[in-house]
């Protein structure tokens, strides 16, 4: 089986919706190192209230100073100032980098929000990617060296973040002015156009690749079940020979799913050859999509 698909028709304006609706993801920013114990117990302290606050370091620092109470009283009072006092630098040295503030709406949603060709290349380029990870394909050993080779989700961010940069300076042609301006602004949208048009060829070499995957799916099913069928031919074979009066000959069953097997085994290799090559394109310098 090998899928055959019309290298001329863009893919991404049917298949950019996901549940009705466009989406644009890029992987997230990793996460930051894990808080220390010091800053784990800063956190806690700060979710008291004041009062509380006041409360807790005033017991504490009496009760680690009262066995200065049997020298005399300044010594604890002493003890006390210098227990707040190491209270606070702790308190300061529990402080964590400060974080940005979040977004209400990221610059992706606000790409997928606005409609516009850009999006909804992004949005295709999302969807094809989650769709090919969830597929059995790409967990199988089979594709073992291309999950190796190809980062599916850097191409996919590549693409978003050049959606991004032609929708931002669709943001900045604004309204069609009048007058001789309109036909410059005319002219700067269409070439805006044509640059999503050309990132979308890589929307759309991701969505080949997902459907070669998806495809290589059905043909790793089939090729279970039909190994499962050439261990049960090999065993109604024996009961045939076995039940039969006088010589016989076995049933060619083992020939024939041993021949569909290699069937398969040869369709499957197709694919992944033809999955290499989908690819290559998305391997090259991703500037050249941009528009001049």
């Amino acid at each position: 089986m090998q899928l055959v698909l019309d290298v001329d028709t863009a893919l991404w304006p049917d298949r950019c919706l996901t549940d009705g609706r466009l989406v644009v993801l890029r992987q997230p920013e990793p996460a930051g190192p894990e808080p220390t114990w010091l800053q784990r117990r800063g956190r806690t302290w700060r979710r008291l209230q004041r009062n509380e606050q006041w409360a807790v370091a005033m017991v504490s620092a009496t009760v680690a100073t009262s066995p200065l109470s049997t020298v005399s009283d300044d010594a604890q009072a002493l003890g006390v100032l210098g227990v707040l006092a190491a209270g606070v630098v702790l308190l300061w040295r529990s402080r964590e980098p400060g974080r940005p503030a979040v977004r209400a709406q990221s610059a992706e949603a606000r790409l997928a929000a606005s409609g516009t060709p850009e999006a909804r290349v992004a949005a295709a380029a999302t969807r094809a990617w989650g769709e090919t990870i969830r597929e059995h394909s790409w967990r199988s050993p089979v594709l073992a060296a291309t999950r190796g080779s190809f980062d599916g989700r850097a191409e996919v961010d590549q693409v978003v973040e050049l959606a991004l940069r032609v929708h931002a300076a669709r943001l900045a042609l604004g309204r069609r002015p009048t007058g001789p301006a309109g036909q410059v602004h005319d002219e700067q949208v269409a070439a805006l156009d044509r640059a999503a048009g050309r990132l979308g060829a890589r929307a759309d070499a991701l969505i080949r690749y997902r459907d070669q995957a998806a495809a290589l799916s059905v043909e790793l099913r089939h090729l279970r079940d039909l190994e499962r069928m050439e261990r049960t031919a090999l065993v109604v074979d024996g009961l045939t020979i076995e039940t039969a009066s006088g010589a016989g000959r076995p049933d060619p069953g083992v020939v024939r799913v041993t021949a569909e097997i290699e069937g398969v085994r040869s369709a499957m290799a197709e694919l992944v050859a033809d999955m290499s090559r989908t690819r290559e394109p998305l391997l090259h310098d991703p500037t050249r999509w941009t528009a001049p």
